[in-house]
Formats: C-alpha cells, structure tokens, sequence
C-alpha cells in the first residue's frame, strides 16, 4: 500500500491531516492528498445529489468546518458551516 492510500484510509477514519503528520507523514504530503480527497467526496455527493429530485446532504469535513450541499428540483446549492466556538456556527453560501 502506498503512502498516498494510508493518508487516504486514516482521513476516511476521522483523522486530522495534524493528527496524521504529527504520525510522520510528511505536511505537505498530507495536505495535497488532504484536498484533493476533500474536493472527490464534494464530487460524489455533486453526483448522487444530481441524480435525484431533492435532497441534503451535509458533508463533515473535520470538526471545524463542513459543508451542505443542499438539492431542490434542479438547483444544487453549496454552503459552509464553520464552527466560530463551542455552540456558535457560521452559515455562509
């Protein structure tokens, strides 16, 4: 299994990309797999999301932010929640 799988696998798991360099992963290793994983899960749920009529679908990206990818009829719409502090989330399109 190649370096790029493991980062893979341990993001599909919950980690951090910090976590998984503090592990000894290199950084910038770990962040262009990091965004390039980020941006296909955001394509798959672009797909799933166009082949139905409506539908939401919140992707968690990590703790500190996630997105909504939001479906009615044929409009998909793209929102980022950002966590400001404990209870407290930013909604922005």
């Amino acid at each position: 299994m190649t370096t790029s799988d493991n980062i893979k696998k341990l993001l599909d798991r919950g980690f951090k990309p910090s976590e998984i360099v503090k592990m000894g992963y290199a950084k910038s290793t770990v962040y262009t797999i990091y965004h390039k994983w980020k941006r296909q899960r955001i394509e798959r749920a672009l797909k799933v999301l166009d082949s139905l009529d409506s539908l939401i679908i919140c992707l968690f990206i990590d703790v500190k932010e996630s997105e909504i990818l939001c479906k009615i009829d044929k409009d998909i719409r793209r929102f980022k929640i950002v966590k400001i502090k404990e209870g407290e989330w930013l909604i922005t399109e």
